[in-house]
């Protein structure tokens, strides 16, 4: 099989495929997929919407066959061992661990933090159990006076994990957020959000009780209608 097994994909990839190379002297009477590791009647897989199987020509100056698997819209569902059967006189069986992981962070891409809080939800989804880590910026982030994280238990293929940050300021909280996580064959998930911090502060004096407005703002156009209100 080519790649070699396990197949890792991430299903922001949309598509998975693999080959399965014959190599011998003379043209092999068919070849068969399954899923699952074994050659089981009822579990032999046939191009449809789902999947796209292909298959080349013996090729004699190199003794070589080749079927190609392909499948669409894959999700973590789709996690599991698919099987190759070339026969000639025997079978020649290869089978492949394909291993499909997602990570993404909520809300997506950009998040603007109005009332002094942030609050952003990490969702993986795959058959490992992996420990998800935030970061803000390079720095790895850990629960705090004005931070918790919370993760609970992996359940169904799936784990999240929730940063909730408070008492926020554009000045040390603004910027990108990232939750990451590395497995160990050496594969790496992670997503990343930009948060945008806007404050709004009442700033009195005893001259002028309602004097003025003091508005931080960290990205875009900003138009505002104000009244003062003094003697």
């Amino acid at each position: 099989l080519n790649p070699v097994s396990p197949l890792v994909v991430h299903d922001d990839d949309g598509t998975v495929g693999f080959r399965c190379i014959y190599n011998g002297a003379n043209d092999p009477d068919w070849v068969k997929w399954y899923e699952g590791g074994a050659t089981n009647s009822n579990n032999v897989i046939t191009s449809g919407d789902k999947y796209t199987i292909v298959t080349s020509q013996y090729d004699t100056s190199s003794a070589t066959r080749t079927s190609t698997i392909s499948f669409q819209a894959v999700g973590v569902e789709d996690s599991g061992e698919f099987t190759c059967e070339w026969q000639h006189k025997f079978p020649l069986v290869a089978t492949m661990n394909v291993i499909i992981r997602s990570l993404t962070v909520t809300p997506v891409s950009k998040v603007y933090s109005l009332d002094g809080t942030i609050q952003l939800t990490c969702t993986y989804a795959g058959v490992d159990v992996p420990k998800l880590d935030w970061y803000y910026k390079e720095s790895l982030l850990t629960n705090g006076d004005t931070s918790t994280i919370t993760a609970p238990a992996f359940s169904s293929n799936s784990r999240t994990s929730n940063l909730r940050i408070t008492q926020v300021t554009p000045e040390t909280n603004a910027g990108p957020y990232t939750c990451k996580t590395v497995f160990e064959d050496g594969d790496t998930l992670q997503d990343t959000v930009s948060v945008i911090v806007r404050t709004l502060s009442f700033v009195d004096s005893d001259e002028n009780p309602i004097s003025s407005i003091t508005l931080t703002v960290t990205e875009g156009d900003l138009v505002i209608e104000c009244m003062i209100l003094a003697d």
